[in-house]
C-alpha cells in the first residue's frame, strides 16, 4: 500500500467515524501537537485580555490581588479603631487598649466580607463586655493617670489656717 493509499483510506475512516484525529495524534505519538477545546478557550481568554489592554494577565492579577490584601488590612484595622478606640502602647510596648486587643484576638483571621457580623457577635461576648466595662471605669487601673501634684507649700499653710477658723 502506497502512500497516497494510506492516507485516502486513513480520510475515509475520518469521515465515516471509524477513526478519530485524537486517535491518530496518538498513534503518532504527537497528541501535544492537537489543538483541543481547552486550548481554544485559553487563547480565547488571552485574545480578551489583549482587546482589554491587559498585557500580563498574571502579573496584573497578582498586583491586584496584593493591593485588596492591603486594603483589607486597612478596613481592618480601621473598623477596630472605629469600634473599640485606637490601639495604644505603654512605654514597653504592651498594648494597654484591652478592648482593641480583645477584639483583634478575637477577630484575626476573619474574611473581610463577615467583619461587620463578626465585630457585632464580638461585642456581645462576656469577655467584650467586661473589657468595655474596665474601660469605662474610672477607678479602673488602666483608665488612672499617674501624676505627682505640684504642691506650693504656703498654698498648704493658707488653706490650713482657713481651715482652723
Amino acid at each position: 500500500m502506497g502512500k497516497d493509499e494510506l492516507l485516502k483510506a486513513v480520510r475515509n475512516m475520518l469521515e465515516n467515524g471509524t477513526l478519530s484525529v485524537a486517535e491518530l495524534a496518538k498513534s503518532a505519538d504527537i497528541e501535544d501537537k492537537i489543538v483541543n477545546a481547552e486550548h481554544t478557550k485559553g487563547l480565547k481568554i488571552m485574545q480578551d485580555f489583549q482587546d482589554a489592554g491587559v498585557k500580563e494577565p498574571v502579573a496584573e492579577f497578582n498586583a491586584m490581588r496584593q493591593k485588596l490584601g492591603d486594603n483589607a488590612v486597612t478596613v481592618y484595622n480601621a473598623t477596630l479603631d472605629t469600634e473599640f478606640g485606637a490601639s495604644a502602647k505603654d512605654a514597653t510596648g504592651a498594648e494597654t487598649n484591652s478592648l482593641r486587643e480583645g477584639a483583634d484576638l478575637y477577630l484575626k483571621g476573619v474574611e473581610p466580607a463577615a467583619l461587620a457580623e463578626s465585630v457585632t457577635a464580638f461585642k456581645n461576648t462576656a469577655l467584650a463586655k467586661r473589657l468595655a466595662g474596665n474601660a469605662a471605669d474610672v477607678n479602673n487601673p488602666i483608665n488612672v493617670i499617674e501624676s505627682k501634684p505640684v504642691v506650693n507649700a504656703a498654698e498648704v499653710e493658707a488653706a490650713e489656717k482657713e481651715m482652723r477658723y
